[in-house]
């Protein structure tokens, strides 16, 4: 007879599947803090240079007030009362002050060099728990492979791993924008019974009971949570305060707990959440410009702009986001197709989920079209930089596709071959120089795409901007950032699908080809580019790092 402590370490099919999940998210989220923390940057640009301002005054002087003498002037500051402030959310100052303060500890002689460094490594912690919170969301559509395969497409296929490097709101924002709604799909989760919760009830209790599945308090804490996570989100982004239409939708219509107390504390609960995190924003108005509802930087609640930056000229910014070859999202993030395709997938099977997705992601795509002529925002090569917050719901639908996918096929070939080229693109873009800077249109001048203008030549120039750039031969390491973020997309393809021995000869046939055409095409490109460390008059590099970027 088997004794009671040996039969309490069996584990079950859930806890296995459980640990599994665990260790996957653990993996991926070491795997994002590597390749993040591989590529991360200082301060390269305007915006970054007046977060970190303010991020130092609160960790030396506990003051919301920037240096007057040294910003006085300076882009993305105003000058209200006497005094300098900054012109941009301050959210992410408040999240990372504590830990910056630590610098003068561990650098005492030089802090603020060291500062810079600390601030900039928690917008990669930040990207990576943003990846973990991803594959949380989509593992409540699809299995533990696909979640991971579109996890990996995510972190580096998209303008994440670009915003993960450098120290901007955007890698926080997306987190905390994960978390909350994660906590939405969760309540409603609890409040969905399934057939085998249904049948163990039956067996154990003689008959069907809803009320035995949840406790009262686990749907109004978990919409407590969603509400003050959304508040957090539009402190450090304001866009993120479009995000508030499709949320209260869900909540209303798709969570339904059994009893009617239930659903009426949930939408307390919500409620009195957003209004916790809305309190730091209005104190940090009052603090500023006197008015609750007025920020330096314009209303937070119309996205943090003046109404009169909103053109409206939607079809021109819906262009220029989607479709144009110098910011495209298509373009520069071809899986979107997939997902595109996912989408009418999850429709026919979870019609609330897929609105809501749908909604979460059109609720930033809007008003970012309809802010297409302003200069306000980041112009990059992956559309406005506040898109990246949006990201992750356009590629969930994707889950679809990839669950569907049990063996190599042309179409599961296809959908790798747009998860690789997207992580190719967005890496080179993120090692060699990720802010081109605004040019007063969104794909700059001519319609011409800077990934081929400027990254791509910087590139083979072994111009990079990233902490290693200036250690012998940079290229290599480059190569291994790009490389890994592949093989990892590569293992979660393969892993447990099916293949013949034919499939397996044609695939190394392939694979052996494509590199060795990429090793001839890459020398070719080495060799004419005649590389030396200081970069000649006239060259690519020369005349963009000579230029004054601007953000």
């Amino acid at each position: 007879m088997q004794s009671p402590r040996l039969k309490n370490k069996e584990q079950t099919p859930e806890k296995k599947g459980l640990w599994r999940r665990n260790l996957v998210e653990r993996e991926l989220f070491v795997a994002c803090l590597l390749v993040f923390g591989a590529s991360m940057s200082t301060i390269i640009g305007k915006q970054d240079v007046i977060h970190f301002a303010l991020t130092w005054s609160l960790a030396t002087s506990r003051t919301i007030f920037l240096n007057t003498n040294a910003f006085s002037g300076q882009f993305y500051t105003v000058q209200l009362g006497g005094h300098t402030f900054s012109a941009l959310p301050p959210g992410l100052a408040f999240f990372t002050f504590a830990v910056v303060s630590l610098a003068q500890i561990i650098s005492p002689i030089d802090p603020q060099a060291s500062a810079v460094y600390i601030a900039t490594y928690f917008s990669s912690i930040f990207g990576a728990l943003a990846a973990v919170f991803f594959f949380k969301t989509a593992r409540m559509f699809g299995s533990v492979r696909a979640s991971a395969f579109l996890t990996v497409v995510f972190a580096f296929g998209t303008s994440l791993w670009i915003y993960s490097r450098i120290y901007l709101p955007e890698a926080l924002a997306t987190f905390l924008g994960l978390a909350s709604v994660y906590c939405l799909l969760k309540a409603h989760e609890i409040t969905v019974v399934s057939p085998k919760e249904k049948l163990e009830q039956e067996v154990h209790y003689g008959k069907f009971n809803k009320k035995r599945l949840t406790k009262n308090l686990t749907v109004p804490a978990l919409t407590f949570l969603s509400g003050l996570l959304l508040g957090a989100t539009v402190f450090v982004d304001n866009m993120a305060i479009f995000f508030i239409v499709p949320i209260f939708l869900y909540l209303i219509f798709e969570v339904r707990p059994h009893e009617i107390s239930s659903k009426i504390a949930s939408f307390q609960s919500f409620i009195f959440g957003i209004l916790i995190g809305f309190f730091q924003i209005w104190l940090y108005d009052i603090a500023t410009t006197g008015n609750a509802f007025t920020a330096p930087y314009g209303s937070p609640f119309i996205g943090g702009v003046p109404v009169s930056n909103y053109t409206f000229n939607f079809g021109y910014g819906l262009y220029e986001i989607l479709i144009s070859p110098g910011s495209g999202l298509l373009f520069f993030t071809p899986f979107v197709l997939v997902s595109l395709v996912g989408f009418f997938y999850l429709l026919e099977e979870r019609r609330g989920e897929s609105l809501f997705l749908f909604g979460l992601y059109a609720s930033i795509l809007i008003p970012m079209s309809l802010l297409s002529n302003s200069t306000y925002f980041l112009h990059n090569t992956i559309g406005p930089s506040e898109l990246v917050i949006a990201m992750p719901y356009i590629l969930l639908p994707a889950i679809t596709i990839l669950t569907r996918m049990k063996k190599i096929s042309l179409a599961s070939m296809l959908i790798y071959v747009l998860g690789a080229a997207s992580i190719i693109m967005t890496g080179i873009i993120a090692i060699t120089d990720p802010i081109p800077g605004p040019t007063g249109a969104l794909s700059g001048a001519n319609s011409a795409s800077p990934l081929i203008t400027i990254n791509m030549p910087l590139f083979f120039e072994q111009s990079f901007l990233t902490w290693w750039s200036f250690f012998s031969d940079p290229v290599l390491y480059a190569i291994l950032v790009l490389v890994f973020p592949i093989l990892l997309l590569s293992y979660w393809m393969f892993v447990g699908v099916k293949i013949s021995r034919n499939q397996l000869k044609d695939l190394r046939k392939v694979s052996l080809e494509s590199v060795a055409r990429f090793g001839r095409l890459f020398r070719r490109n080495w060799a004419q580019s005649s590389f030396s460390r200081n970069v000649k008059p006239g060259s690519v590099s020369s005349a963009y790092l000579s230029s004054q970027i601007v953000r």
